[in-house]
C-alpha cells in the first residue's frame, strides 16, 4: 500500500513541474484543436449531405411527393447555412492526424545532413526513411464541398424533377457528391507546442518565476526544432527567438510580460497552420 501511495505522489521538483506544465499545455492545444474541428457548421453541413444521400434513395425507391418535400427542405437548409456562415466551401468531415518524429533539434540537424547525403547519392528509399523522421506536425484533413456547387446542384435537381427527369436528377446529385475535395491544414507541432506553452508561462510567471524560466528554455528548443525541420525560415526564427529572450530578461527582472507574450503568440499564430488543398 505504501508503494502505491508513493507512486501516486505528485512530482513537486522543478523538473516535475516543467513536465506537468508541458503536458497540460499540449492537452489544452489539442482540446482547442478538436473543438474547432467539431464546430456546429460541420454538423449542419453533414446533415445536408446525409439528406442528399437519402434523397437519392427516395428518388430511386420512394414516392415523388416525399422526394420533393425532402428536396425543398435541403434547399432551404443549404441556403440558411450559406447565409449563416458565408463560406465558399462547407466542411463535411474532419480528421486529425499526429506525426511525431524527432523531438531534439541537435538530432534533427544530424538527420537533415544524413538525408541530404542520401539524396546527393540518389539513394531515394534511404532518404525517404530519414525524411519521415523529420516530420513533427499535426495534420487536420477536412473534406469540403463548394457551397455554390451544392446550391446549384439542388436547384438543378428540383428543375429536373419538375420535368419528370428522375434519372437525370439522380445523376446531378451524384455528380455533386463527387465534387467534394480535401483540404489539409498542417500545424508544425514545435510551433504549436510553443504557442500554448507561452500561455502557460503567462499564467505562472508571477507565482513561480523559476518554472516560467525553465519553460522558456523549452520554448527556445521548440522554436529551434521548427527551424531545423524547415517549418519556419531563418528570419522568422531570429524574430521569435529574439522575443523569447526579451521575455526571459523581463521575467528575470520581475517585470510584467503579458503584453509581450500576447504579441509573441500572435506572431507564432502566423506559422501555426499552413493550408494545403488536394482533390
Amino acid at each position: 500500500m505504501l508503494w502505491t501511495l508513493l507512486l501516486a505522489t505528485p512530482d513537486t521538483t522543478l523538473q516535475g513541474k516543467v513536465q506537468e506544465a508541458i503536458q497540460q499545455s499540449t492537452r489544452r492545444g489539442m482540446e482547442e484543436l478538436r473543438a474547432s474541428s467539431e464546430k456546429k457548421i460541420v454538423q449542419e453541413a453533414v446533415a445536408i449531405m446525409d439528406g442528399i444521400n437519402r434523397l437519392i434513395t427516395v428518388l430511386q425507391y420512394g414516392s415523388l411527393q416525399d422526394a420533393t418535400a425532402l428536396l425543398d427542405t435541403l434547399i432551404r437548409k443549404a441556403d440558411e447555412v450559406s447565409k449563416k456562415y458565408n463560406l465558399q466551401k462547407l466542411p463535411i468531415s474532419v480528421a486529425v492526424f499526429l506525426y511525431l518524429g524527432v523531438e531534439d533539434p541537435d538530432t534533427a540537424q544530424k538527420l537533415v545532413a544524413e538525408a541530404k547525403r542520401y539524396l546527393k547519392r540518389n539513394e531515394i528509399p534511404a532518404a525517404r526513411d530519414v525524411l519521415n523522421l523529420l516530420r513533427n506536425e499535426i495534420v487536420v484533413s477536412t473534406v469540403v464541398v463548394p457551397t455554390d456547387v451544392l446550391k446549384h446542384s439542388l436547384a438543378l435537381t428540383k428543375s429536373l424533377i419538375e420535368r419528370g427527369q428522375i434519372k437525370e436528377a439522380i445523376d446531378a446529385l451524384n455528380l455533386m457528391l463527387a465534387s467534394v475535395e480535401t483540404v489539409e491544414t498542417v500545424f508544425p507541432k514545435p510551433i504549436f507546442d510553443a504557442y500554448y506553452l507561452m500561455a502557460t508561462i503567462d499564467e505562472v510567471q508571477k507565482k513561480d518565476r523559476k518554472l516560467a524560466l525553465e519553460l522558456l528554455k523549452v520554448v527556445k528548443r521548440k522554436i529551434r526544432l521548427a527551424y531545423v525541420l524547415g517549418y519556419i525560415g531563418k528570419k522568422e526564427y531570429g524574430s521569435l527567438l529574439k522575443q523569447v529572450k526579451e521575455i526571459e530578461r523581463m521575467i528575470k527582472s520581475g517585470k510584467g510580460t503579458t503584453e509581450r507574450i500576447a504579441s509573441l503568440r500572435k506572431e507564432m499564430e502566423k506559422s501555426k497552420g499552413q493550408v494545403k488543398g488536394r482533390k
